[in-house]
C-alpha cells in the first residue's frame, strides 16, 4: 500500500526519568499488507513505501501547478501502489535528549492496576545498557551576526517550562528566535524570487518542480548549541504539499498546509550541536515556495499522568488491570512491541528477530484481523487461527496483545487490474458508499457493516473467554484517506467508529477492549477526526519516516492536545525509536510497535539490542505476572485493584456459578464456585500473591539508615539494666 512519513518518540533516565526522541516527520498511512495465497507470493510482505531523501521516483506523487492540485489533498506523502505488492502498515524511528521525569500524581481511588516489578525483580537490570546523554545542558546562546533575532511569543504553558529550564542554566539568558533567510543559501534547481509579496528578508526560493526530488536549497550557518523547534516559512497555493528537510545528519519530511499567502510550518525538534550546521529544504511533492528557516528555543513540557479509567464502565477486571498497568508505567518506561506476520503460522517473534535481539522478546504482540473480513473469506482467505495463536501466546507468556483490523470493504470490491480483492481495504480498491450505508440503517449496506463487525466480534470474544484483554485499534489512519473508512471525511468516520463501539460493547457485551484511536498525523484538521473522549481510551500514532528522524515533532504535536487526557503510543513505525533520543526530548510513548517484513529485517543487531536492552524499555521478561497468565498464582483479588477486600466478595457473588475466564475464578479452574470463596477468605487482608513490593526511593533508604544508626547509638548510651 502507499504510505508516507510520520513521527514519534520516547523516554528515559534515572528511576523517574524518561528517554525520548527528536526530529520530526509527518505521520503516514500504514502501507497495507495482504494475505498470502499461492497466487500472491509477495502478499505476506506488505511494505511501506521507502522514503528516500533524494532520488525518489516521480511516479505521480507530485502535485502539479495551477489546476492540478488533486493529489495535494493527501495529507502525507506516499509512494504509489505497486500492483504486485500488497503492503502492510509499518513503522519508523526516533531519538532523545535529557529531560526530567514527572512524578506520578497518584492513581484514582479504587482503580485497578497491576504494579510494575521493582528494580530488584528485573533480572536483567544489572546488564542493561544505560546510555545517557552526558553532554552539557541545552544552552540558549547569543545569535551569530548573520541571524535575525525575533522576539519569542511563548504561551503560558511554555513560559512555565522555560522557567524550569532556565533554573538549570547558570547564567540567565533571554530566549530568542533565530531566522535564516533561504534566498541567501545555495540553490540547486531552484531560483530566488520576490514577485509575490508577504515574504521576509529580500525574497524567497521557488522552482521546486523537477518531480524527481532533485530541487533543493541549502544553508550553511552556525546555529548556537541548544534544543530548538525548526519552523519553515512557506507558501503553498496549490494544496497541501510534502517536503523534505535536513538538519545536519537528521533527515525527515513534513507537510505544508495549503496557503496562498506566506505562512509557517513546524518541521520538528532538533538538538543542534557544534560548529557550522547544514540545513536543507528539498522537493518532495513540489510546487511551493520557501522563505526562511527559524529556530525557536524549546523546553520539552512535562508528560502528565493519565487516569486509568476505561471508557467502558463495565470493562472486565483484566482489562482494567492492563489499563492500570499502562497508566502506571506511562511517563516512566515504554513497552516494546512488534507487529506479527498474521495468518502464516509463524512463531512470535521469529528466529531471525531473536538472533538479532540477543534473545530479548517484545512485551506486546501486535497482530491483524484482516483475514477474518467476510469479503476476504468469500474468496477463500484462511486466517490460519491467528486469533487462537494470539490467545495462546498471551496465556503462555503473560504478554500483552494489540490487534488492528485492515477491514476489507463489505462489498463493491473493484477486483480488477491494480486493485484485486485482497486490496479491498484501500479507498481505490472499493466503491462501497459508506455515507450512504450509514444514512440508511434499514438498508442492505448498513446490514453488511453490521455483518462484518459481528464477524470480528466473534474473534474478540475468544480473547474475552480466555481472560485476555486486547488493545484494540480499529479504523486506523482514517485521516490519511487511503483506507475506505476515511475516504469520505471525518463525519462518516466518527459515525462508523461509534457504531462499532456500540455494536461490540453494548450489543455483543465485549468488555475486554482498550480502545485506541490511531491517527496518521497531527496536522490541519486532525482534531476533527477524533471520535471523542467517551469512546477512546488512548491515542496511537503511525509514523513512517527516515531512520535518522527523532519523531519529536509528531510527538509534541499530539501531546499538545492530549497531555493528561490520553496516553500516546507509537502504534506503528518503520524504524526503531532510540531511547536515548527519547530521553533527550522527553518523549514518552506508552509502547512502540515496528511493522514487520522489510522494516524489521532492516534492523541491525546493535540497534535492536540497544533499544530493547535499554533500562527504560520493558520487554516480555520484565512484565509483572499478568492475571491472564497461566503462571499467575491463585488470588482472591478478583477485581485486580491490588487489595483483597470486601469489593472482591461482591465480584464473587456477581459471578457465582459462571464458567469460563471470569474475574472471580481465583484458582483458574474454569468456574466460579465455593473454592474461590475459600481462597478469598484465606487471603483476605493480605497483599495479592505475586504483587511487587514497592522499591524505596534513595532518600527513603538514607533516612531509614540514619534512623537505624541513631537508634543503635541511643541503645549504646543507655545504662545496663
Amino acid at each position: 500500500m502507499e504510505v508516507l512519513p510520520t513521527a514519534g518518540g520516547r523516554r528515559g533516565a534515572g528511576r523517574r526519568r524518561r528517554v525520548r526522541r527528536r526530529g520530526a516527520v509527518r505521520l503516514h498511512a500504514c502501507p497495507r499488507q495482504s494475505n498470502v495465497r499461492g497466487r500472491r507470493a509477495d502478499s505476506r510482505r506488505g511494505h511501506h513505501a521507502a522514503i528516500p531523501i533524494a532520488g525518489c521516483t516521480a511516479g505521480g506523487r507530485h502535485a502539479s501547478p495551477p489546476g492540478h492540485g488533486q493529489r495535494g489533498r493527501r495529507r502525507l506523502v506516499r509512494q504509489r501502489h505497486q500492483p504486485e505488492v500488497r503492503r502492510r502498515p509499518d513503522s519508523r524511528k526516533t531519538q532523545s535528549s535529557a529531560s526530567v521525569r514527572h512524578r506520578r500524581a497518584g492513581q484514582a481511588a479504587g482503580a485497578p492496576r497491576v504494579r510494575p516489578p521493582g528494580d530488584d525483580a528485573l533480572g536483567r537490570r544489572h546488564r542493561r545498557r544505560k546510555h545517557r546523554d552526558q553532554g552539557a545542558s541545552p544552552v540558549i546562546a547569543s545569535p551569530p551576526p548573520n541571524a535575525r533575532v525575533i522576539p519569542t511569543g511563548w504561551t503560558a504553558a511554555r513560559r512555565s517550562s522555560l522557567v524550569a529550564l532556565l533554573l538549570s542554566i547558570a547564567a540567565p539568558l533571554s530566549a530568542q528566535n533565530l531566522r535564516y533567510e533561504l534566498e541567501s543559501g545555495q540553490r540547486f534547481g531552484t531560483v530566488a524570487s520576490s514577485s509575490v509579496s508577504g515574504f521576509s528578508g529580500s525574497g524567497y526560493v521557488t522552482g521546486f518542480d523537477s518531480q524527481s526530488n532533485a530541487d533543493y536549497v541549502r544553508l550553511e550557518v552556525d546555529v548556537p548549541d541548544g534544543l530548538y523547534e525548526m519552523w519553515v516559512g512557506y507558501r503553498s497555493p496549490y494544496g497541501p504539499k510534502g517536503y523534505y528537510y535536513r538538519v545536519d545528519g537528521e533527515n525527515g519530511s513534513g507537510m505544508f498546509d495549503q496557503s496562498s499567502s506566506f505562512s509557517a510550518d513546524r518541521a520538528g525538534l532538533f538538538n543542534v550541536r557544534g560548529g557550522v550546521n547544514t540545513l536543507e529544504i528539498r522537493e518532495y511533492w513540489g510546487y511551493y515556495d520557501v522563505d526562511y528557516l527559524e529556530f525557536r528555543p524549546f523546553a520539552p513540557p512535562a508528560v502528565l499522568p493519565v487516569a486509568p479509567q476505561l471508557v467502558d464502565d463495565q470493562a472486565d477486571a483484566h482489562a482494567r488491570a492492563l489499563m492500570g498497568y499502562l497508566a502506571d508505567l506511562y511517563g516512566e518506561k515504554t513497552l516494546a512491541g512488534q507487529q506479527h506476520v498474521e495468518g502464516a503460522n509463524l512463531p512470535f517473534p521469529g528466529n531471525t528477530y531473536l538472533a538479532k535481539s540477543g534473545g530479548l522478546v517484545p512485551a506486546i504482540r501486535a497482530s491483524d484481523l484482516i483475514d477474518y473480513s467476510p469479503s476476504r473469506r468469500q474468496f477463500g482467505e484462511n486466517p490460519r487461527n491467528e486469533t487462537e495463536q494470539s490467545v495462546a501466546w498471551a496465556k503462555q507468556t503473560g504478554g500483552i496483545v494489540s490487534m488492528c483490523w485492515h477491514w476489507n470493504a463489505p462489498a463493491n470490491l473493484v477486483n480488477a487490474g491494480d486493485w484485486p480483492w485482497w486490496r479491498g481495504f484501500y479507498t481505490q480498491g472499493t466503491t462501497f458508499n459508506l455515507p450512504g450505508a450509514l444514512a440508511s440503517p434499514g438498508g442492505g449496506d448498513y446490514q453488511l457493516l453490521l455483518r462484518d463487525i459481528d464477524a470480528i466480534a466473534a474473534e474478540l470474544q475468544k480473547f474475552e473467554d480466555a481472560g485476555v484483554p486486547v488493545i484494540w485499534r480499529p479504523l486506523h489512519e482514517a485521516q490519511g484517506g487511503w483506507f475506505w473508512w476515511g475516504a469520505h471525511g471525518p463525519g462518516p468516520f466518527k459515525q462508523l467508529w461509534r457504531l462499532m463501539y456500540d455494536r461490540l460493547t453494548n450489543h455483543h457485551g465485549l468488555h475486554n477492549l482498550i480502545w485506541e484511536f490511531t491517527s496518521s498525523a497531527a496536522e490541519g484538521n486532525h482534531l476533527d477526526w477524533y471520535p471523542g473522549d467517551d469512546v477512546v481510551d488512548m491515542i496511537g500514532l503511525d509514523v513512517y519516516t527516515d531512520p535518522s528522524s527523532s519523531m519529536s515533532g509528531q510527538w509534541f504535536d499530539v501531546l499538545e492536545h492530549y497531555n493528561g487526557r490520553k496516553m500516546i503510543a507509537l502504534s506503528e513505525t518503520g524504524t526503531l525509536p532510540d531511547p536515548d533520543v527519547m530521553e533527550q526530548w522527553g518523549i514518552a510513548w506508552s509502547y512502540f510497535s515496528p511493522w514487520n517484513g522489510s522494516f524489521v529485517d532492516a534492523f541491525t543487531p546493535e540497534a535492536l539490542q540497544h533499544t530493547l536492552g535499554h533500562e527504560n524499555v520493558v520487554t516480555l521478561d520484565e512484565l509483572p505476572t499478568m492475571p491472564w497468565s497461566l503462571q499467575a498464582p491463585p488470588s482472591g483479588d478478583f477485581n485486580a485493584d491490588g487489595a483483597i477486600d470486601g469489593a472482591d466478595l461482591l465480584t464473587w457473588q456477581t459471578e457465582l456459578g459462571l464458567r469460563g475466564a471470569r474475574s472471580a475464578d481465583g484458582n483458574n479452574d474454569g468456574v466460579v464456585d465455593a473454592a474461590d470463596l475459600q481462597l478469598w477468605r484465606q487471603q483476605f487482608g493480605s497483599p495479592p500473591p505475586g504483587a511487587a513490593k514497592p522499591v524505596p526511593e534513595p532518600a527513603a533508604l538514607l533516612l531509614a539508615a540514619i534512623a537505624s544508626l541513631l537508634a543503635t547509638m541511643r541503645r549504646g548510651q543507655e545504662p545496663p539494666a
